[in-house]
């Protein structure tokens, strides 16, 4: 990282560069590898709305919020924290709102292709909503947003009555905005409501409701999302493992490593490794995550005898081949397998 001329901070690896303002706003990503600007207009802009729903205070977004839209004015003070081979950090200092200030602290790491803004907001707004805005150089008529097991398409514009009606849509990790060889994920750790129209991004971060709660959400949060432009789609891309790396960073315990579980296809995800309810048998949890079909090699890092299929209740059904440590296990788009290994 360094100083980028009067008042701008550029953040670079060899996967991206990411030219910063001093007012806290993304001015320029570029993708090196495709050589594309990803930014239309600058990015990470907060965003806030009159949020005073008709009814169910704490529940609803009613439509109309959307058009009482303030851009913040920005950051008031902005300082390279972190300059080293490893890591990169810039940090800015905001008021938002009325009442509110946040410390942002955006980070890029040695080998990463995503951008990250990880946030100390003391929230004391009243009847306000609070997102962060992207515009990106992308046209696709829909986003994909995660959800557990899988993904959904929404569209990106209103065209009817059943699009205007989805005008906030919820989502998992990640959100993403793909045209032909080229797209964008936003990736959160937290927050789970987003909305797309046409190129630009968002990512509902707080609300202030009154009932039935007077002080809903009021004081100190943290929160992290990141930017993560990519050649292709964003099944290609591995987004579904990069949302995953963000929301569960590596842990350094000291203890030694090992793997023992692990899927050979990138489409097939190993969700969840229980114990049995009724027995001494593991159950694993995969789910197909990309849309797609194929056959997977799951590798398990314990001696085991047997490996059969079940369903939720955990009751056998059809035997699993499998060759040495390995559980070759068939799949279809979408499908949810459970495997009970004894």
């Amino acid at each position: 990282n360094e100083d980028q001329g009067e008042g701008q901070v550029l953040l670079e690896n060899d996967r991206i560069a990411a030219t910063l303002a001093s007012d806290g706003t993304l001015i320029s990503l570029v993708e090196k590898g495709s050589g594309r600007q990803v930014m239309a207009a600058p990015g990470n802009q907060f965003l806030t709305y009159v949020d005073k729903p008709t009814a169910w205070d704490a529940w609803d977004i009613d439509p109309w919020a959307l058009e009482t839209v303030k851009a913040s004015a920005g950051a008031q003070s902005c300082e390279i924290i972190t300059q080293s081979p490893l890591r990169g950090e810039v940090a800015f200092t905001h008021k938002v709102g009325k009442k509110s200030t946040c410390r942002q602290v955006v980070r890029l790491d040695a080998g990463s292709g995503r951008l990250e803004f990880h946030t100390d907001m003391n929230w004391q707004e009243d009847d306000t909503m609070l997102k962060v805005a992207f515009p990106v150089e992308v046209r696709s008529m829909e986003a994909i947003y995660e959800m557990q097991f899988g993904h959904t398409a929404r569209p990106t514009h209103y065209n009817t009555m059943h699009d205007l009606a989805r005008y906030e849509v919820p989502g998992h990790k990640w959100v993403d905005l793909s045209e032909h060889g080229f797209g964008v994920s936003l990736l959160s750790e937290s927050k789970y409501g987003y909305h797309t129209f046409n190129n630009t991004m968002h990512i509902t971060l707080l609300r202030a409701p009154k009932k039935p709660d007077p002080i809903a959400d009021r004081g100190q949060h943290t929160f992290s999302y990141a930017i993560y432009p990519h050649q292709g789609s964003w099944q290609e891309a591995g987004v579904v493992a990069e949302g995953f790396s963000f929301n569960v960073p590596i842990q350094w315990t000291g203890a030694a490593a090992a793997n023992w579980f692990s899927s050979d296809d990138a489409g097939l995800v190993l969700d969840t490794v229980k114990r049995a309810e009724d027995s001494d048998a593991l159950v694993l949890r995969l789910y197909e995550a990309h849309g797609g079909r194929g056959t997977a090699r799951v590798k398990v890092g314990l001696p085991f005898a047997t490996a059969v299929l079940c369903n939720t209740l955990e009751e056998e059904g059809e035997a699993l081949e499998v060759e040495a440590d390995e559980i070759i296990v068939p799949y279809q788009p979408h499908q949810l397998i459970s495997i009970l290994i004894k």
